[in-house]
């Protein structure tokens, strides 16, 4: 409710336009008072200096994004097999990916990862609760003493294989960089919360497809006009962070990263099709209603195995609860190879598989409801990352499932199938329905036809979850139960 207060102040409305005023006035009913031109931003010598320091964090991110997700990717890669993580055609790699097909070694080494995590967290005196990756973004705002903590533990949590994204530690180490940029040089309020939000569009530049998926998630989460002069000033501000971040992470690896579409698939767009995006979002929006249901019994296993199994004592639960949280994990990956990781290599391969016929809809289905459970024991057990990149994997497996179960490319094309669940799903959790829409359609080369089913389901989805207040019931519910 904040938020809205705020941007409904006039006095902040006031201050946007003053120039704009200005010129109106003097030439009432001109060009002028036609065209919201709004300050003119680039005459500000304080613009430019964010700009350089937008170009310096930019390339930064970058190269950091490149190493971080190269070292999680190789460690992965050599304990479970790179035919896991990128599952070949063939019955050799249709067998490896089966359900039950994992190896009872995983369970060894992600308890161990657990344990790992477990006691570098208790070393570094790491903070019992810190926000997630779209909590900084609307608080503008990161620890730059848990920064650090949060990047080094999320990285040691991905390379044991738990499902959770990268964009939590590359949102915290970007905004706390230049939260601490901002005290040293002692600027103020506005003047951080600009650095912040601009490093962690420079961090998502790196990760995402595409610089404009990074500015407009910053936007659509974020508190823009409430900072910045205004809107466009802040978006240049970001493009150049987000655009220097995926240049530099595209010059080292040779690519962009996420690749969902790899067979560069398409479909033909019928009217009807928005109707199916609309019964694909509504659908959507119940699946991440379960994942947020399974997060919260997860949760609350943890919390009872505490309090009543360990007493209370934070110490040891700092240590046994991501032991006990890789174990299990361990044991699901056995159950369904597919979850390893964040999902973000195998949504490349199953959409392979999918095309090809070499994969099941039970297996699809399995898999997802098992990422989400995964999902849930990595976040309840202690272990750090992001919850988008897993979301995406579960939107496309359920998408893909649903393709190959109804087997008709009229009623349900692949294509659609599978854009409209991988962007949708997440939606049900994340206010990004313009973020993750330009995710997919970038990636899978959609036209302007064929991505309306996408947004309608996008939308959809989050008015399931959020727009009729589910979300918040299940968390006041929760809340009491703590109680």
């Amino acid at each position: 409710m904040d938020v809205y207060a705020e941007l409904r102040d006039a006095d902040d409305e006031d201050t946007y336009f003053d120039e704009e005023t200005d010129l109106a006035e003097e030439d009432e009913g001109g060009m002028a008072a036609q065209i919201p031109t709004g300050p003119a931003y680039a005459r500000e010598l304080s613009f430019w200096r964010h700009i350089l320091v937008c170009l310096a964090l930019g390339a930064f991110m970058g190269a950091v994004a490149y190493v971080y997700l190269e070292t999680i990717e190789r460690v992965q890669t050599a304990v479970f097999g790179e035919d896991v993580l990128r599952p070949s055609l063939g019955a050799e790699g249709k067998k490896i990916i089966a359900l039950g097909h994992g190896e009872w070694i995983w369970v060894v080494f992600t308890a161990g990862a657990g344990l790992v995590v477990g006691l570098v967290k208790l070393a570094l005196r790491f903070p019992r609760n810190v926000r997630g990756f779209l909590a900084e973004v609307r608080a503008q705002h990161v620890n730059p003493v848990d920064a650090p903590k949060i990047v080094l533990v999320s990285l040691l949590s991905l390379c044991g294989g738990v499902s959770l994204g990268p964009e939590a530690a590359m949102g915290s180490l970007g905004g706390g960089l230049a939260q601490a940029w901002s005290a040293f040089r002692g600027l103020d309020k506005e003047a951080t919360q600009q650095n912040v939000v601009n490093a962690m569009a420079g961090a998502m530049g790196g990760i995402f497809p595409s610089p404009v998926i990074a500015v407009t998630t910053m936007t659509e989460i974020g508190r823009v006009e409430t900072m910045h002069h205004n809107y466009m000033r802040a978006v240049a501000m970001m493009t150049v962070a987000a655009s220097t971040s995926f240049g530099v992470f595209f010059a080292i690896k040779g690519g962009s990263y996420l690749p969902l579409n790899p067979l560069t698939l398409t479909y033909q767009f019928h009217s009807g099709d928005q109707i199916k995006g609309l019964a694909i979002g509504l659908l959507s929006g119940l699946l991440g209603l379960c994942h947020i249901i399974i997060a919260g019994i997860c949760k609350r296993i943890f919390v009872v195995f505490e309090a009543r199994i360990l007493r209370g004592r934070s110490q040891l639960a700092t240590v046994a609860s991501p032991l006990l949280g890789g174990l299990v994990t361990g044991c699901i990956l056995v159950w369904s190879p597919l979850c390893v990781g964040s999902g973000s290599l195998q949504t490349a391969s199953i959409v392979r598989l999918a095309a090809a016929r070499e994969i099941d809809s039970s297996t699809l289905f399995a898999s997802a409801f098992a990422k989400s459970l995964a999902f849930g024991i990595a976040k309840a057990s202690g272990f750090v990352g992001g919850a988008i990149f897993p979301l995406i994997f579960v939107g496309s497996a359920t998408g893909i499932g649903f393709a190959r179960l109804i087997n008709d490319h009229e009623k349900l094309p692949l294509v659609l199938a599978d854009a409209c669940f991988t962007a949708a799903v997440p939606s049900a959790v994340a206010p990004m329905p313009v973020s993750f829409l330009l995710m997919i359609a970038f990636t899978f080369n959609l036209g302007a036809s064929q991505a309306t089913p996408i947004f309608v389901a996008c939308i959809a989805s989050h008015l399931v979850t959020c727009g009729f207040g589910l979300v918040l019931s299940l968390l006041g519910v929760t809340a009491r139960s703590r109680r």
